[in-house]
């Protein structure tokens, strides 16, 4: 069987995680790989938001959402990484939680003014 370097099934990897966090009581590996791909991502989708927040309600979702499936599409055909949809998921949830976070920042410098 050849190499695989790809995941399309969502929450396969999330589960394989977890359930060794069940399994074996081991949840820093799950702590570590949700974590870091949903931290990493908010500061893009604050950036996302304060730069096109103005063209539309979506456009920063939208923009971020591309920007990270090209991250992904990238590694599958380059092979220098792991295709996953969980990191898509998890990512997007970054990003999202940035676009929330800039939306706070932006109204709270408005009032400041």
């Amino acid at each position: 069987m050849g190499y695989s370097n790809s995941n399309i099934v969502l929450f396969q990897t999330i589960s394989r995680y977890w359930d060794d966090v069940l399994t074996r009581g081991e949840a820093a590996w799950f702590i570590k790989y949700c974590g870091v791909h949903i931290i990493v991502f908010v500061p893009i989708g604050i950036g996302a938001y304060l730069v096109f927040r103005k063209i539309g309600r979506f456009v920063p979702i939208a923009v971020s959402a591309a920007y990270i499936v090209v991250v992904e599409l990238l590694q599958y055909v380059t092979l220098t990484g792991f295709f996953d949809v969980d990191d898509i998921f998890l990512d997007l949830l970054g990003a999202v939680i940035g676009i929330v976070a800039g939306v706070f920042i932006s109204k709270k410098s408005q009032t400041a003014l």
